[in-house]
């Protein structure tokens, strides 16, 4: 058995056993055995072309560059495929934010889409919080930054979130909350492009306060402070507000003052007839 291995045109191994003539050899084909060893088996044959290395014809080449071709195809099929549902979905995502956007635009009055509108371009400058009082305009900068204190030391921590709630009749909320993940409490806010606009809103409330008898005197001080100039019917009807308050006030006082005097009366009366119990 020779040791000489060729390979024929079609790709088959085989083993060199000697040679026919000066144009042909004789050969065997190799075979693999299931423990992987190659060994000469089945009928030897003669052939006229050998080679040192396996060979591929010419067609057999180029079915072998097309079918990788097309494997190359499929592959980048494929990623195309997911390329272009992965735009379908964001198209899906942008057509629903401007479908909502339009239904937006078109169920809110014309004032409360601006104010939304430059909430979002940053021109608010002005805010006044919903309390229970009324309070002072404060710079929108200064109410949503965070600090956090490190070793008594004030430090910027976040943007503090601020929250849109709409409702049915097209009216829109606004609330800053107490950190930047919805967490902590929140209050409501009223925002203003500029210092006259927020001080106009107070106005209009102070009104609306005094006409439903709830101004205080610490609100009207407030008002006041802020140099805002109240209509005189509304000034004449808080003055009377304030009037009644005080004689109420004064009332209470006098009724407090007299059932204290008729307990200590009674307490006098008492501590008497422990003394003199006759």
């Amino acid at each position: 058995m020779t040791n000489d291995i060729k390979y024929l045109s079609n790709g088959k191994k085989v083993a060199v056993i000697g040679k026919l003539n000066n144009e042909e050899f004789i050969v065997q084909e190799i075979f693999i055995t299931e423990q992987g060893d190659e060994i000469p088996s089945g009928e030897r044959f003669t052939t006229r072309s050998l080679h040192s290395e396996p060979v591929l014809s010419y067609q057999e080449k180029q079915l072998l560059s097309a079918k990788q071709g097309l494997e190359e195809l499929d592959k980048k099929k494929d990623k195309y495929k997911k390329e272009i549902d992965d735009i379908y979905q964001k198209l899906r995502g942008y057509q629903a934010v401007l479908g909502s956007t339009e239904k937006l635009a078109k169920l809110l009055p014309t004032k409360e889409l601006n104010i939304l509108t430059m909430f979002l371009t940053g021109t608010i400058e002005y805010l006044v919080m919903d309390g229970y009082q009324l309070s002072e305009p404060v710079k929108m900068i200064d109410k949503v930054i965070g600090f956090d204190s490190y070793y008594s030391e004030k430090r910027f921590e976040s943007i503090k979130l601020v929250s849109v709630l709409g409702r049915s009749e097209g009216e829109i909320a606004y609330q800053i909350h107490d950190y930047s993940d919805y967490s902590g409490g929140s209050i409501r806010v009223y925002p203003f492009a500029t210092y006259a606009e927020a001080l106009s809103f107070i106005e209009i409330k102070a009104i609306n306060k005094i006409e439903e008898g709830r101004l205080t005197k610490e609100e009207f001080d407030l008002v006041q402070k802020l140099e805002i100039v109240l209509p005189k019917e509304s000034l004449n009807n808080f003055k009377e507000q304030l009037a009644v308050a005080l004689q109420e006030q004064i009332k209470n006082r006098e009724d407090t003052i007299y059932k204290t005097a008729k307990e200590l009366e009674q307490y006098h009366v008492e501590l008497k007839q422990l003394k003199d119990p006759k």
